[in-house]
């Protein structure tokens, strides 16, 4: 096992990696006393469009967010997995920042591994129900390491009073579902991502999608669900799909091989998909390189996610703040100055409108989209009782979240719904595309 290790570790040394790991301070649960609230704007009626455009929660309280870490420890292994816990601590971290370390606390789950983790689990569902200030908490959950049951079992503690914003990873079972104690569970909808992925390719002059997947992200269900909406899709809209069954140890020297002879062999207009994240930025470089179609990287969805490597974008820079071993702290650009290097980078190497990706990290998305949505819960603005949601609202946030980076786009929401009912409160989502370069 050492060696296979060691072995794994030579040849992800020889890739070209770009990027520091990122730390950032999280306030504990004994924060300053809360400032002061004009009581008669707190009993002011308010409307949905007044609420989250100010500055200052309408309401006495706190709401606590739990997002990944950075995952240090991982990204010595797979060096672009901290791009997409960055997300999190970027969005986690900017509501901080607006609404002040008093009213938004910022905590995180443990590293992968961790020790101690269960017990840091504990302490901190703990610390939001023993804490009488808390009226909500956005928790997103995204490491496998981390077992759901715990989590979720975790979550029937909590107070009732308290309003839940759940964004796991994947949840696909409706038992799994029913069990799980939350006002609102937010994810990526697999099924309408795969459709989705084929209408975009098509539109960017797709004539074919070469769809590379491993042993294990096949034996995924929530990664099959997704190209199994891509194939019906494509059939539906007369486009051809080659689904390519990768060997566990593929890297980067096959996937070069591969997709270089498959785009000679197939075309230019031939959408590249490869379902494991560890090899994102190796697959849009070789898009770019062959000058073939790359519509989105895998599950993880994000500007950020391997695009700022395959084009070579400093996009992260050193601050004057120091972490806790007198380090400085490293964080990255933001999201409007990412977009715009991509554009002309892309622009730049022949490749305007063949590049796009989703316009918004996703979990950036769900976590501001969640929080806002709980504010409104606690403002009145939005029902009341539990497993209805607005989804009305859910979309208007959405547009006005990525509207603050200078995005005209949004998302769409849908209830769970399977062949037993629909399930109100769990939420999926997708949303809407950018193309580079145009």
């Amino acid at each position: 096992m050492n060696r296979v290790i060691t072995i794994i570790c030579i040849l992800l040394m020889l890739i070209k990696l770009t990027g520091c790991t990122v730390r950032f301070a999280v306030d504990s649960f004994d924060s300053d006393e809360m400032p002061e609230t004009n009581e008669e704007q707190q009993n002011e009626e308010t409307d949905i469009s007044s609420t989250h455009n100010i500055d200052e929660l309408p309401f006495d309280g706190k709401i606590v967010i739990v997002t990944n870490t950075d995952a240090a420890r991982f990204k010595d292994w797979f060096y672009s997995r901290d791009d997409a816990f960055e997300d999190e601590l970027v969005s986690a971290e900017a509501l901080v920042d607006k609404y002040g370390p008093g009213r938004v606390i910022h905590k995180t789950w443990p590293d992968w591994w961790d020790p101690d983790g269960e017990e840091i689990i504990d302490g901190i569902f703990r610390e939001i129900s023993e804490d009488p200030e808390v009226r909500a908490a956005v928790l997103i959950h995204s490491i496998p390491h981390l077992k759901y049951w715990h989590i979720e079992n975790l979550l029937q503690d909590i107070r009732d009073d308290i309003f839940v914003v759940y964004i796991p990873r994947i949840l696909t079972e409706r038992e799994v579902i029913n069990d799980v104690k939350a006002n609102l569970i937010i994810q990526t909808d697999m099924r309408r991502l795969g459709e989705a992925y084929v209408e975009q390719a098509i539109s960017m002059g797709a004539e074919t999608i070469a769809y590379y997947s491993n042993p294990r992200n096949r034996s995924i269900p929530a990664i099959v669900l997704s190209r199994d909406a891509m194939m019906a899709t494509a059939e539906r809209e007369g486009i051809k799909f080659i689904d390519f069954e990768a060997p566990s140890w593929a890297n980067v020297e096959y996937l070069t091989q591969e997709i270089t002879r498959q785009v000679d062999s197939l075309g230019i207009n031939t959408a590249i998909f490869v379902s494991w994240f560890e090899y994102q930025s190796t697959a849009i470089s070789l898009t770019s390189a062959t000058g073939a179609i790359f519509v989105q990287t895998d599950e993880i969805l994000s500007p950020f996610m391997g695009y700022p490597v395959a084009f070579e974008i400093e996009h992260r820079f050193e601050t004057d703040q120091e972490d806790e071993l007198g380090r400085p702290i490293v964080r990255r650009i933001e999201l409007p100055e990412l977009m715009q290097a991509l554009d002309e980078a892309v622009d730049a190497a022949g490749m305007s409108g063949r590049i796009s990706s989703w316009a918004v990290p996703d979990r950036s998305m769900w976590i501001t989209v969640g929080f806002m949505y709980a504010v409104e819960w606690l403002s009145g603005n939005v029902p009341q009782e539990h497993g209805v949601i607005d989804l009305d609202v859910l979309e208007q946030l959405a547009r006005e979240y990525s509207a603050q980076f200078g995005l005209d786009t949004g998302a769409s929401f849908e209830a769970f719904t399977d062949d037993e009912g629909t399930i109100g409160h769990y939420v999926l989502s997708i949303i809407d595309y950018y193309i580079f370069g145009k």
